[in-house]
């Protein structure tokens, strides 16, 4: 298990402040989530720099970017992906970016999607 300062989880999220703060969670499972996911979830909460992010993790970053209410992660996810859509090329990368685009308008289902 990971062990987290409480500052670092509640510092952008309110939903880890109302987990926490009005629920008195003491542990929060994350099992839906990879480990490796979760620590860069983690890292990125400390330093609030998301970087460069890899295919494979971009769905789970950012699903625990949306869950946990981390809106500029979020938005960084999301530019990310546009980012990627500018310069994609090859018909794999439209397959992903086609995928994941698809998964966020169907699965999160948000008014305004710019």
């Amino acid at each position: 298990p990971l062990v987290v300062p409480k500052q670092r989880l509640t510092a952008d999220s309110p939903m880890f402040r109302y987990l926490i703060d009005e629920l008195k969670f003491e542990e929060l499972e994350m099992d839906d989530f990879s480990p490796a996911t979760v620590t860069l979830f983690l890292a990125i909460l400390e330093d609030k720099i998301l970087g460069e992010i890899e295919d494979a993790t971009f769905k789970e970053l950012h699903k625990l970017a949306v869950v946990f209410e981390v809106v500029w992660m979020k938005e960084g996810c999301r530019s990310w992906l546009r980012k990627k859509n500018e310069s994609a090329t090859k018909v794999r990368d439209k397959t992903f970016l086609f995928d994941e685009c698809w998964y966020i308008l169907k699965k999160w289902k948000e008014k305004a999607y710019d």
